[in-house]
């Protein structure tokens, strides 16, 4: 789909982006929440995926935090490359982005902790890590 003129398709890429990281990040809370509350994630995926909340992430990466396999298909650095990106093009068009911001210091909180080369799915690990636990 045309989006606009020279430059549009880098600006399209950074709102993909920060809609992506938005989906991931709600399905890696609601999964820490669906873990504390006593649920089975796999149940769980199964019906946010038949409902209002049914996403491209649930349907295709949420097996990997099912499966602990936190494997990059797309690394938490080249994530938070893109996120920095997002940022700076906010910070230019004076455009607040709180939500994105918050995303990535959460995700700083994965390459803190050595998991900078692992999936970008790996954010369920810092959600656990909030919340005194591991999986």
């Amino acid at each position: 789909s045309y989006v606009g003129p020279n430059g549009a398709g880098q600006a399209m890429k950074l709102c993909n982006q920060v809609a992506c990281c938005m989906n991931i990040l709600g399905m890696a809370e609601a999964f820490s929440l669906a873990q504390a509350s006593g649920l089975e994630l796999a149940a769980v995926r199964e019906v946010l995926r038949g409902g209002a909340a049914g996403s491209w992430m649930l349907e295709n990466w949420a097996p990997k935090i099912l499966n602990d396999d936190f494997s990059p298909g797309f690394t938490v650095a080249n994530f938070q490359k893109d996120l920095r990106n997002v940022l700076q093009s906010a910070e230019a068009l004076k455009r607040p982005l709180p939500m994105t911001a918050l995303a990535h210091q959460l995700y700083r909180a994965n390459e803190t902790a050595g998991e900078s080369e692992e999936s970008n799915v790996a954010i369920f690990k810092v959600m656990l890590r909030l919340a005194g636990e591991k999986r």
